[in-house]
């Protein structure tokens, strides 16, 4: 499943490089079926680890795996 588009990729990338500004959300990733939003504003070289704020119940910064959010199975 594609979860960014190439324009996506590109803005969180850039902002990764340039950690010393608070950058806006580029992507939001949600879960349909409850709780849990992803605000994304940054994106690391490696292609995996992205950095934003992460509702899961309660609200924190902190960075996340993209290839987890991709390998999660949702059921209603």
């Amino acid at each position: 499943m594609i979860l960014l588009t190439d324009t996506q990729r590109d803005r969180l990338l850039a902002n990764g490089r340039d950690r010393d500004q608070d950058h806006i959300p580029v992507v939001k990733f949600f879960n349909p079926f409850g709780a849990g939003v992803w605000l994304a504003t940054e994106f690391d070289e490696d292609g995996d680890i992205m950095f934003g704020l992460a509702d899961i119940g309660y609200p924190e910064l902190g960075s996340w795996s993209l290839n987890e959010l991709r390998s999660i199975r949702l059921s209603p």
